[in-house]
């Protein structure tokens, strides 16, 4: 699916084009028509490029957003299930292997839900490993 900003880009390179292409019966030099096409092309895929760039920032914020809100979740549920306080549990979870794999983008842990992270952290402080 085509975001709203890739169909804006596309019917400006091609509004872009209408524009250059030369009317019927008026006569241009094909030099002056290849600059224009050129330059109408270098700014298309400078546009593409800076929406690549612009993708990737977002989504490393969406990666830390959905980490920073499984922290919160994780330690609402060490608080209300295990009885820590807010502190203490932030702390456990900050000091954890789970937090570690947590933050690994390429573990893909943050994708998961906030009770299996929790399931992982009990099994940590259970056995002394996530896996146990």
């Amino acid at each position: 699916m085509k975001t709203y900003k890739t169909i804006f880009q596309t019917a400006v390179f091609l509004l872009l084009i209408l524009l250059v292409t030369p009317v019927m019966g008026k006569k241009t030099s094909k030099n002056l028509y290849g600059r224009r096409t050129y330059v109408i092309l270098q700014l298309y895929f400078k546009m593409a490029k800076t929406n690549m760039e612009a993708k990737d920032i977002h989504g490393e914020h969406e990666i830390k957003y959905m980490q920073d809100a499984l922290v919160r979740d994780v330690a609402l549920r060490l608080c209300s299930e295990d009885g820590k306080e807010p502190a203490d549990a932030l702390f456990t979870i900050y000091m954890s292997d789970t937090y570690r794999l947590l933050s690994d983008e390429r573990s893909k842990l943050y994708t998961q839900s906030a009770v299996y992270v929790y399931d992982c952290l009990q099994r940590e402080l259970k056995y002394g490993q996530i896996y146990g």
